[in-house]
């Protein structure tokens, strides 16, 4: 391992690594490059510059956890979606696509309560649907 800014931009190119296999629908490599990610990150800083990566790791956690579950939306492993997408938002709570796909796995599980209160809350705060440019409601 190298210095934590080191660390970081690994991190940060083995999920563009991850989005580019995704694009070509390698499911596989993907996730292989997700989870790589997300050890460089999770390392980043160690004790002594923690704070100052913390803000940048977690913006970068949250895309990955997000990236994860629509691999796992896209193999129908709606267990593991949920999984990830929970991840995505016990960090950032505000993300509207983790709400979105917490909703879709309670719905493809039939926890029917559940994903309509999420669903209903992604909708308040996205009525037309965008989220960072990207729309929430893709089919994965």
């Amino acid at each position: 391992m190298g210095t934590a800014q080191e660390n970081f931009d690994r991190g940060v190119q083995l999920r563009l690594e991850g989005n580019e296999a995704f694009k070509k629908q390698d499911l596989k490599q993907a996730l292989t490059q997700y989870y790589n990610a997300l050890l460089h990150l999770k390392a980043v800083g160690g004790q002594k510059e923690e704070s100052k990566f913390k803000k940048q790791s977690s913006e970068q956690l949250v895309m990955i956890y997000n990236n994860m579950s629509a691999v796992f939306a896209k193999q129908d492993r709606w267990d593991r979606v949920l999984f990830y997408a929970t991840k995505a938002n016990e960090l950032d709570p505000t993300n509207t696509k983790s709400k979105f796909r917490m909703g879709q796995a309670h719905l493809r599980t039939e926890n029917i309560e559940v994903a309509k209160s999420l669903l209903e809350e992604v909708l308040k705060q996205n009525p037309g649907g965008e989220s960072n440019g990207e729309n929430v409601y893709d089919k994965y």
